[in-house]
């Protein structure tokens, strides 16, 4: 009797299923769906942090320019005033802020229009162009400027306190607020958020 082997089938070239390597769909769309969830979370708060920044850097700007003005009106014994240029349309256009010749955009150049606004507003509610300081440095009255940024005249009263100047991000739409606020006749500035400068 002649003697025959087994036929024995040869699967070099197959592979098991578990031998795969990789994420299987399932895997792929549920690290998918946690990482849209976390941004649905994460997304508004980070745009409140940009905004208050915004708000902040603007209103830092602000109190520079006021604080130099006041050092100035000292330094020069003169009135010194500021010019607040606020565009009809800040959503597509940005404030600019004058003192002397030296006119400044708001946000210097880090803005966009539509991403932050101004008003000037006095203790009755009214809309202020500008503000002068008087050669002691105290607040005094609305300033009337020329063509060269100078004070060529100032008004008789002072305009009724606290003085707000007011920087809001976004322009629109539920906006952080901040601002400057000059607290009495004697030039008294300081900072100030949120519901100080409604």
């Amino acid at each position: 009797m002649i003697k025959t082997k087994p036929f024995k089938r040869t699967t070099s070239h197959k592979t098991h299923i578990g031998d795969i390597a990789g994420f299987t769909l399932i895997e792929t769309l549920i690290v998918i769906v946690i990482i849209s969830v976390l941004a649905v979370i994460i997304a508004p708060s980070w745009v409140t942090f940009l905004n208050r920044q915004r708000a902040n850097a603007g209103r830092d700007q602000v109190l520079q320019v006021l604080r130099t003005a006041q050092a100035n009106s000292k330094r020069l014994r003169q009135p010194v005033g500021i010019s607040f240029n606020i565009p009809a349309n800040q959503e597509t256009d940005l404030p600019t802020i004058t003192i002397r010749r030296d006119t400044q955009t708001l946000g210097e150049g880090s803005l966009k229009p539509g991403m932050a606004s101004l008003s000037v507003v006095d203790g009755n509610g009214n809309n202020l162009t500008g503000i002068a300081f008087a050669d002691d440095g105290s607040l005094a009255g609305t300033p009337t400027f020329d063509a060269t940024g100078n004070v060529t005249a100032v008004g008789q009263n002072p305009p009724p306190t606290p003085v707000k100047v007011v920087v809001s991000s976004p322009a629109v739409n539920n906006p952080t607020r901040r601002c400057v606020i000059v607290e009495t006749l004697l030039g008294a500035t300081r900072p100030g958020a949120d519901a100080e400068c409604n």
